[in-house]
C-alpha cells in the first residue's frame, strides 16, 4: 500500500474492531458443530462436508442473533418487506 491510498479495511463497512466477528462465528460454528462431530479427516470428506454445512447454516440451523431465524428466513422477509413498500 502506498501512502496516498484513501481505502480503509473493513468488512463491514463501518471500520469497527469487530468486523470479523461474524465470519470468526461462522468458523467456530462449522468447527465444533459440524466438523468435529462429523469425523471429516481428509480433503475429500470437507469437499462434501462444505456445501452440506452452507446449505445447512443459511436454511436450516436458527440463529439466536436473528430472532431464531434463519438467515434464508431473514432475507426472505427483508425482500417479502421491499416489494410492499
Amino acid at each position: 500500500m502506498t501512502g496516498t491510498s484513501t481505502h480503509l479495511i473493513s468488512m463491514s463497512g463501518r471500520g469497527r474492531s469487530n468486523d470479523n466477528a461474524h465470519i470468526e462465528r461462522l468458523w467456530r460454528t462449522l468447527k465444533y458443530e459440524w466438523t468435529i462431530l462429523s469425523g471429516a479427516r481428509f480433503v475429500e470428506d470437507y469437499k462434501q462436508l462444505l456445501p452440506e454445512f452452507i446449505n445447512w447454516y443459511n436454511n436450516l440451523r436458527p440463529h439466536q442473533a436473528l430472532g431464531y431465524q434463519t438467515p434464508t428466513e431473514v432475507l426472505e422477509n427483508k425482500v417479502k418487506d421491499s416489494l410492499i413498500l
